[in-house]
């Protein structure tokens, strides 16, 4: 150990009685260093006992964590024999590194099975590989060849990404607190005293010019991303759960629920997002409903697509168990329904003007104006006047099935739609952000259209 230098974070990599790490970084935090120096004091420690160093991809191994390796086995005088094809690291003691990509191909991570078992396993660069799934297919095949005898360990790396509800940023959130998990947090300010000055001076700028790329790049902190188009949501103010939303409105009632709803264009989701509108003036979002084409495996006619939406609303009304869809009662308690669709889906609010029972009101939404529309919702979110639901999924009425979320689809896209161009960038998916946007903004824009009488207490 005299050889080495540990930061202050990684101290406890070496804490024997510690088996899983989750180490989250910013840029430049010597991450990377003390994960391939503590590989290899395994190696060094453990002789009858192999080291799996995993990445997304393959392909990019040959130039990372395949030359990391090589550096830090040097560094401790340890003789090697390195080999590609595929790419493994025999020591002078007869135990191997090896180094997997984790790039989709589960017959990869399936078929491992080492010669020695593992002392330890890192699975580097995490928010690169493509879901939490091909994280968890690697993990199961890895972990039962995790040596017994020993304080063996797996050490799971990555830096956040900029898409706040990206898996990872999401993992990280949910395991760092959870018992037997160890959570590293680091900073270049962790190693400054040995990063280069011209490195520091590099840093220091960014701080100034560009101070939110400056917390997302070296601290790690998402919180301030530029570009966010809805940058007023904040998940821990603004997403909440059906029995926090009891609570919360324990004393009111709903008067009125407004659908907001974005018809598809070619193969793009369609999505209703009813918004109740409370009392008191505040409002939040029910059940939605989605309909995802490249999910169904076809698209939909217009008249297929009302049938469902018009099923979807009886739903709401009177309630239905089977698929996790609560009832409000809506036309026992005269709550005043309004359709608000995008003017440009005019075959869709034809055939509900058709099918819907006569007791709710279609409406085109003609009043479109990105800058405008969007400013509306931010003002919501910043004087906490809506809130979004989080039912852990929603029921697909095309399938017949509830489909899982681990995040909202709603505020999945609220936090990562972002500006381009004067305009929302087409890369980034927002029919169910879109539909909520007009719903709210058909409101809030116009809150004297709806007479509530206990209003004024909210806006005062």
């Amino acid at each position: 150990m005299s050889k080495l230098y540990v930061s202050k974070p990684f101290k406890t990599l070496y804490n024997e009685e510690l088996k899983k790490h989750i180490c989250d970084s910013g840029r430049c935090s010597g991450k990377s260093y003390e994960i391939a120096q503590f590989g290899a004091v395994a190696i060094e420690k453990y002789h009858k006992n192999d080291v799996m160093y995993c990445r997304a991809t393959y392909q990019a191994i040959g130039d990372s964590i395949f030359a990391e390796m090589k550096e830090k086995l040097d560094m401790l005088g340890i003789r090697y024999k390195a080999l590609k094809s595929p790419y493994r690291i025999v020591t002078e003691y007869g135990n191997e590194i090896h180094f997997q990509g984790l790039d989709g191909s589960v017959n990869r991570t399936k078929g491992n099975k080492p010669m020695r078992p593992y002392s330890l396993i890192i699975i580097d660069e995490c928010e690169e590989i493509k879901s939490e799934l091909n994280l968890k297919q690697a993990e199961a095949s890895f972990k039962r060849h995790l040596a017994q005898d020993i304080p063996s360990k797996i050490i799971y790396a990555g830096n956040p990404s900029e898409i706040k509800s990206h898996w990872w940023n999401v993992w990280v959130n949910k395991y760092k607190s959870v018992p037997g998990y160890d959570y590293i947090y680091s900073t270049y300010e962790d190693i400054a005293q040995v990063l280069p000055k011209d490195m520091l001076a590099d840093i220091e700028l960014e701080k100034i010019i560009n101070p939110a790329m400056y917390k997302f790049l070296y601290l790690g902190d998402i919180s301030d991303m530029s570009g966010s188009a809805y940058a007023s949501f904040r998940r821990d103010k603004h997403l909440i759960t059906h029995e926090q939303a009891m609570v919360m409105f324990r004393n009111r009632t709903i008067e009125y629920i407004i659908w907001g709803g974005d018809g598809a264009l070619k193969k793009d989701m369609t999505a209703i997002v009813p918004i109740a509108v409370m009392s008191d003036g505040r409002a939040l979002t029910l059940e939605k409903f989605v309909f995802d084409p490249k999910r169904y495996g076809r698209t939909l006619a217009t008249s297929e697509l009302a049938e469902l939406i018009e099923r979807y609303v009886t739903d709401l009304d009177i309630g239905n168990k089977e698929r996790g869809i609560n009832g409000y009662g809506i036309i026992q308690n005269q709550v005043q329904s309004i359709f608000v669709i995008d003017c440009a889906s005019t075959d869709l609010i034809t055939q509900l003007s058709y099918v819907m029972s006569g007791y709710h009101i279609i409406k085109s939404y003609t009043t479109k104006s990105i800058m405008r529309n969007n400013s509306c919702v931010n003002n919501c979110f910043a004087r906490n006047l809506i809130y979004v639901q989080d039912f852990g999924g929603y029921f697909d009425y095309a399938s017949n099935r509830f489909i899982e979320t681990d995040f909202d689809i709603l505020a999945e896209q609220l936090e990562n739609v972002t500006w381009k161009n004067n305009g929302y960038d087409p890369a980034v998916p927002n029919d169910v952000s879109d539909a909520f946007t007009y719903g709210a903004s058909f409101y809030y824009e116009n809150p004297e259209n709806l007479y509530l009488p206990e209003r004024k207490n909210v806006y005062e």
